[in-house]
């Protein structure tokens, strides 16, 4: 049962980060904006597109896949990746200080992080014991 609620809650967590990704593709003035990222001309549009939308494409194809598969070895790639944008986001707040979105931002990070781990931890011993996750 509990491996059932974190591949659905893993895989919706994935659906949104390619969702995001997605609309950095398409929109990348309206994402940029949302984020705080300048967006002005070829290079701003260029970066939100390729970079921006490179992070959360690849980590929310990862999340998904590893919660469809119950592969605890496939959530380690968005975990790295939302652990790092953690950290530097504590990095910013410990040296420039942080505002209410900052905030919002660090905290469904580290609640991303949180059901990762868990997540690999659960699938990891399910598979382990031979038990269907």
């Amino acid at each position: 049962m509990i491996q059932n609620l974190l591949r659905i809650l893993i895989g919706l967590m994935g659906a949104a980060l390619l969702l995001v990704g997605v609309l950095a593709w398409l929109d990348p003035g309206r994402v940029g904006n949302q984020f705080g990222l300048t967006n002005d001309g070829p290079l701003g549009l260029g970066t939100i597109r390729g970079d921006f939308s490179g992070f959360f494409l690849l980590s929310g194809g990862f999340a998904l896949y590893g919660a469809l598969r119950k592969a605890p070895q496939f959530l380690l790639v968005p975990l790295i990746l939302m652990a790092s944008a953690l950290f530097g986001r504590l990095g910013t707040a410990l040296l420039s200080g942080a505002d209410a979105i900052s905030l919002r931002y660090m905290a469904v990070e580290g609640a991303n992080v949180a059901l990762l781990l868990i997540g690999r931890a659960v699938f990891r011993r399910a598979d382990r014991h031979g038990r269907k996750a």
